[in-house]
Parts: C-alpha cells; structure tokens; sequence
C-alpha cells in the first residue's frame, strides 16, 4: 500500500510543480530586460532597476583562471612583493604607477607599509584558497 501511495504522491507534485511553472512563465513572457539595465513589463513599468540585482548576464560572465593558489613563495615574491625583491615585481611597479609616482612610495614609509600589507594580504589569501 505504502508504494502506491509513493507513486501517487509523486505523480500528484509532479502536476502541482509543472502548473506552477506554466503559470510563471505566463506571467514573465512580457518582462524583459532594456537597454538602460532596468527589467520592463509591456506596459513599461519598470519591474527591477538593475538586471539580476547586480547589472550582469550570467550567460556573459567569463570565467576565471586563479593561478595564485599554484605559485611557491619564490614565485609569489617575485610577482607581487614590489618593496622587497630587485626585479620583475619593481619594475612592474615603475611600469604602473610611472617614474615621478616611484620616487613618491620609495621616499614614502606609509605607502611602503601599505605595498608590504598588500602582499601579506596576497600571500594570506593563496593560503586560504589552497585549503
């Protein structure tokens, strides 16, 4: 008795699920997204201000290579600790921030703090993404 009880049961919600979908499908068929960002009905009531909460297609995000969690600590010092290695990373920051800015964060102790924090930041987060 219990099984056809299951049977019923679920043949009974597959119904319920499947009308509530057509029903919400013929309530969103003249929602649409317009050029501004905003979401519109037919009657250009404006339903959500930005698409998706966040302004962005999920269709359209592209994805992401994190090679931060792969990189030794030789390897992360060279690429990101500007203030403490002679290299790649200094020139990289010069590349970046131009000549005149360079002699600023070399003469500066506070910016060259906030570089240092910055890459312990890094570092802890590779640390995070590798466990």
């Amino acid at each position: 008795m219990g099984g056809r009880e299951g049977l019923i049961d679920t043949a009974v919600k597959t119904s319920e699920t499947g009308y509530i979908q057509r029903r919400l499908v013929k309530a969103l068929e003249d929602v649409m997204v317009r050029y501004d960002g905003t979401v519109r009905n037919s009657a250009n009531q404006i339903v959500q201000y930005v698409y998706g909460e966040d302004g962005m297609a999920g269709e359209m995000i592209e994805d992401l290579k994190i090679d931060l969690a792969k990189l030794s600590n030789s390897q992360a010092e060279r690429k990101f600790d500007f203030l403490g290695t002679k290299g790649q990373a200094e020139e990289q920051l010069k590349a970046i921030v131009g000549a005149d800015q360079y002699k600023n964060i070399q003469g500066s102790m506070l910016l060259q703090k906030k570089l240092q924090d910055e890459y312990k930041q890094i570092l802890s987060d590779r640390d995070l993404l590798r466990n």
